[in-house]
C-alpha cells in the first residue's frame, strides 16, 4: 500500500467524523407517499412471454437534531419483476428472483415518472447483464463438456 493511499484514508475517516459531528445525531421517518406508488411496465420476450416489471417507490425523511442542518428527503425505488408461470424455468429463476433498490438518479430535478422511468431502465440493464453473463457461462461449459 502506497503512502498516498493511506493518508487518503486517513484524510477520507477525518472526513467522516467530522462531518458526523457537524449534523449530530439524526432520525429518519416514513414520508408520505404521494399517489401512485406503484408503477408498472409490460415487457414481451422474443418467445412471446410478458414479463411485469414494477417499480415501487418508498420516501424516506432524514431529520437532524441540530437547528442548522435542515432534513433531507430520500427516495429509493424498488425494481422487481414478476415472471409468468409458464414461462421457462431459466427465465423465472433468473428474472424472478431478482430485485434490486435504486436510489434516485436526478435528485429533485426531475418529475417523478423519469425517475421511475431511469430507475426500470438500471434495471433492464442489469438484469441483461445477468442474463448475458448466463449465455456466457453456458456456453463456455458446453465447450469444456459438449
Amino acid at each position: 500500500m502506497a503512502v498516498r493511499d493511506v493518508i487518503g484514508e486517513a484524510a477520507r475517516a477525518i472526513l467522516a467524523r467530522f462531518t458526523a459531528l457537524v449534523l449530530g445525531p439524526s432520525s429518519e421517518r416514513v414520508a408520505k407517499e404521494p399517489p401512485g406508488g406503484i408503477s408498472s411496465l409490460t415487457v414481451t420476450t422474443v418467445h412471446g412471454y410478458d414479463v411485469i416489471l414494477c417499480c415501487e417507490a418508498s420516501y424516506m425523511e432524514r431529520c437532524y437534531t441540530r437547528f442548522y442542518v435542515p432534513s433531507r428527503f430520500i427516495a429509493t425505488y424498488r425494481v422487481y419483476a414478476m415472471v409468468p408461470l409458464d414461462a421457462p424455468e431459466r427465465l423465472r429463476t433468473l428474472a424472478g428472483n431478482f430485485s434490486m433498490t435504486i436510489p434516485r438518479r436526478y435528485g429533485s430535478l426531475a418529475q417523478e415518472p423519469a425517475q421511475k422511468r431511469a430507475a426500470l431502465q438500471s434495471y433492464l440493464d442489469a438484469l441483461f447483464r445477468r442474463l448475458e453473463r448466463r449465455i456466457y457461462t453456458d456456453q463456455r461449459s458446453m465447450r469444456l463438456f459438449g
